[in-house]
């Protein structure tokens, strides 16, 4: 198992992740996410999250997206 930075081209088995994650907690209609809308955020020119996959002969098996907080969220927290 290799641990890498995520590409566009992993977002459809990302999203399936998603919505097999939202299967097991009966909340798949609550999923409304979209690859191409994925691919944007994540790829574009002002890209909103950050990933990591997990992948396992060639298949992804796991992921991780986040965010990076805002200068204007930093404000007051010490980070300078």
């Amino acid at each position: 198992m290799i641990i890498r930075k995520g590409i566009k081209e992993d977002i459809p088995q990302v999203l399936d992740l998603v919505k097999e994650l939202a299967e097991y907690e009966n909340a798949l209609d609550k999923v409304s996410n979209t690859v191409e809308r994925m691919v944007k955020d994540g790829f574009g020119n002002n890209p909103v999250y950050n990933l990591f996959v997990a992948e396992n002969n060639n298949q992804i098996t796991g992921c991780l997206l986040y965010t990076s907080p805002s200068p204007r969220d930093q404000r007051g927290s010490g980070i300078a």
